[in-house]
């Protein structure tokens, strides 16, 4: 039955996407037919690996996936990108867009200051494992997630684990209230600036939460570090 179920996803899906993209693409000024047949090009190749994803879940695990976000694991997905159709955006957008480091290549360095005052840069955390998380209080999967990230972070603090948070909050005294109140004791980064945050600019973040795992040589492990597959990651990495 989950079998059928998860061909059912995929199958619904690759009908359905082809005719979302064509409706969202009329709409905008200088829609181009070739981009439109290139955009439902790469959601029929994204669908078919998420199509073979399943099936080394399924053989791992001996039963299917009951949601596309139990792959967000690099011996499933190696790259959760492909659970996104191309943007709609026209060809001149795209090029001014920030270039995002992919899964298993060298994260590009930032600097900032941290909210206390201090220079923070990824080059300062070379040699542990890391998750860049990007969250905000106001964010309601990242506070449900939290508990899980805290717990992560305690087991394995003193092992070589560590997290930078990169706040996309514009209430500096909300975030700190929040900070006090749960006991977060990892850094965090914040600009005051929300979604211009000019770390989440620099990665192209569209989205969060946003946990990006890094491993001790500053490669990019997963952009999907949550839920029962974080602990597993961080173990992982730890051992490598």
């Amino acid at each position: 039955m989950k079998a059928l179920l998860s061909l059912g996803i995929v199958l619904g899906l690759l009908m359905i996407f082809p005719n979302l993209e064509v409706t969202a693409q009329r709409g905008i000024e200088g829609f181009n037919v070739a981009q439109e047949a290139k955009n439902i090009e790469i959601c029929t190749q994204n669908l078919i690996e998420i199509g073979k994803s399943i099936q080394i879940y399924q053989k791992e695990n001996g039963d299917y996936p009951k949601w596309l976000s139990d792959l967000h694991h690099p011996k499933y997905l190696p790259d959760p990108d492909i659970l996104i159709c191309p943007s709609d955006e026209k060809e001149d957008q795209r090029k001014a867009k920030p270039v995002i480091a992919m899964v298993g290549k060298p994260m590009p360095d930032f600097t900032a200051t941290d909210l206390n005052g201090h220079p923070i840069s990824l080059q300062n955390y070379r040699g542990k494992v890391v998750l860049l998380d990007f969250w905000a209080v106001w964010c309601g999967p990242c506070i449900a997630e939290m508990p899980n990230v805290k717990r992560v972070y305690d087991k394995y603090k003193d092992k070589g684990f560590d997290i930078i948070g990169i706040s996309l909050d514009t209430d500096e005294k909300r975030l700190r209230n929040y900070l006090k109140e749960k006991n977060i004791a990892w850094r965090q980064v914040f600009s005051g600036k929300g979604w211009q945050s000019p770390v989440s600019q620099q990665y192209g973040i569209r989205g969060i939460p946003a946990p990006w795992l890094i491993g001790r040589d500053g490669t990019l492990i997963t952009k999907q570090a949550r839920g029962r597959a974080l602990g597993e990651l961080v173990t992982e990495a730890l051992q490598e």
